[in-house]
């Protein structure tokens, strides 16, 4: 009878022990990928092949035409993504914000890359793209500041030639372009989102900052999109500075970054964002990263952040998107003239490459390589061992 017990006893642990693999296994079959600003423009056939062989052919998600982009794009005037000096001067004077680009210069900036427009169009560039990646999943981040029709003729293009369009954003942090008037930004885009809704295609939503960057303002427009969201979907750009790891001030502290970066709860904050908007039916990143690029891109300490970032940004978004792809600044996990690859390119094949998250039940020897050439170890115990150790001994016995 105890023989009985004990066989039981252990096809119980065995199942349940199943149960907890194929849960831990469907958390994590979310989407990672990158945000495309200045992707399409700085692509060679040398950060074509390095895509590539990062891909291969597993669903992956690509946002485009990208964050600051966004507001000044419109396909229809033609050539490249249509920045043209008209959309440039009108929108930056009537809805440019230092909170979304903070540059002294963003009209002579625009006005350079309406310049630089090549003679074919963006949009054929992504359906291509399409056709040699079966499997990604394109964002696309809509200029509701122009008029509906014009919003969504790319939209409308790239359904008709067969692109997976998984998710119609509202804009590109579009509460800073509105000055947090969430009720003027709502009915901006009502009649856009119509025809993106009449398409069948997910719309999501912008979220200002919560937490340590949160504000009145900030709480203020949350409520209101959580009062209309209905299902919708919201997205989120949380990046990372000397406000949240004292160790990114300058002059940066490398060793004391790595181990609060270590010892930060990314899947709490990202929790934190959920919670406060429950009628949402969806959320998704599309930017995030350290910034500015310069305080620690293309460093081992940087590539340590984006793993962090995907690995917790995998298991609570339905899309979690790098700030940025192909790029000509440290951003990019492709960057540079000539191009090489970012420490956040090994960072990003690590995760992408794997379906299970390592043992967390292990001393963790930690390193990084300074931004002087210095190498600092550090050993951090992880206090969930004993919490392991507890629930394998209730399990079986």
């Amino acid at each position: 009878m105890l023989a009985s017990s004990r066989i039981i006893g252990w096809m119980v642990a065995i199942f349940l022990l199943l149960i907890i693999c194929i849960a831990s296994l469907s958390a994590r079959a979310q989407y990672i990928g990158f945000n495309g600003q200045g992707t399409l423009e700085n692509r060679t056939e040398q950060s074509d092949q390095w895509l590539k062989e990062l891909f291969g052919n597993e669903p992956f998600t690509y946002r485009f035409p990208g964050g600051a982009a966004t507001k000044y794009c419109d396909p229809l005037n033609g050539n490249g993504w249509g920045i043209n000096y008209t959309i440039v001067d009108t929108i930056t004077a009537l809805y440019g914000s230092d909170e979304e680009e903070a540059t002294a210069d963003a009209v002579k900036k625009w006005q350079r890359k309406a310049d630089a427009q090549p003679s074919y169009n963006y949009l054929d560039d992504i359906v291509a793209m399409q056709a040699e990646y079966p499997a990604m999943r394109v964002i696309y981040s809509a200029n509701y500041l122009i008029p509906a029709d014009r919003a969504f003729y790319p939209i409308q293009y790239l359904l008709d030639h067969g692109v997976n369009l998984v998710v119609v954003e509202m804009g590109n942090e579009s509460y800073s372009q509105m000055n947090y008037d969430f009720d003027a930004y709502w009915a901006r885009t009502r009649e856009l989102a119509a025809m993106v809704e009449a398409a069948g295609v997910p719309i999501a939503y912008p979220v200002p900052a919560t937490g340590l960057r949160g504000s009145k303002s900030h709480d203020a427009w949350i409520s209101a999109l959580n009062a209309v969201i209905d299902g919708a979907g919201v997205v989120a750009h949380p990046y990372y500075d000397g406000r949240e790891f004292s160790g990114l001030k300058q002059p940066v502290d490398t060793a004391l970054a790595f181990n609060e970066i270590f010892a930060w709860d990314f899947n709490g904050q990202f929790q934190e964002i959920k919670n406060e908007l429950p009628n949402a039916g969806f959320f998704i990143v599309t930017e995030s990263n350290s910034q500015p690029a310069s305080l620690i891109g293309d460093t081992e300490l940087n590539a340590f952040l984006i793993e962090r970032l995907l690995l917790a940004g995998k298991e609570e978004f339905q899309d979690f998107c790098i700030h940025n792809g192909v790029a000509p600044d440290k951003y990019g996990v492709i960057y540079g003239n000539p191009q090489k690859k970012n420490t956040s390119y090994d960072a990003f094949a690590k995760v992408f490459g794997s379906t299970v998250v390592e043992p967390t039940c292990d001393t963790v020897i930690t390193y990084t390589e300074v931004i002087t050439p210095v190498l600092y170890l550090d050993s951090i115990i992880d206090t969930k061992c004993s919490k392991c150790d507890r629930f394998f001994f209730y399990l079986f016995n």
